[in-house]
């Protein structure tokens, strides 16, 4: 996966400021646990390029850490499923478009997989139904 380009991370004046800042000439496997965790809330200020290549990163702390992420266990299958009454939002079909077809199936992965990797109690109604809109978005690209 390609590194966005120092100009290519955030979206937005401020909170696409202050991603790109943190993250600007950092490979994904440099960002530190306390770096994700004080972002955890930044992936829809990500531009595509950037947001497929730090998902990693993300996917990784949670996979790992996710004792540790907060509301990163609500946030990223939310973005990971985002919808706009019941259907793939733009900013989801933008991320969509620039990922090959092995990253979209680590997500679809990823998706299937959520319930069974995290304890229950970890995730609530509004996380599984993110969960399976997200399923079946990605089930679609591949």
């Amino acid at each position: 996966t390609p590194y966005p380009g120092d100009n290519n991370i955030g979206i937005g004046a401020f909170d696409g400021n202050a991603v790109e800042c943190a993250f600007k000439g950092k490979h994904w496997k440099e960002l530190s646990l306390d770096l994700l965790f004080y972002h955890r809330d930044k992936l829809p200020v990500l531009t595509p390029d950037a947001f497929r290549f730090y998902l990693p990163a993300y996917l990784l702390a949670i996979l790992n850490n996710f004792d540790k992420m907060d509301t990163l266990m609500e946030n990223l299958p939310f973005n990971l499923a985002a919808s706009a009454e019941g259907q793939p939002s733009k900013r989801l079909i933008e991320n969509a478009k620039v990922m090959s077809a092995e990253e979209k199936a680590v997500i679809l992965e990823f998706l299937e997989n959520y319930k069974d990797i995290f304890p229950e109690g970890f995730y609530g109604d509004v996380i599984s139904e993110d969960i399976e809109m997200g399923i079946r978005f990605w089930a679609t690209q591949i």
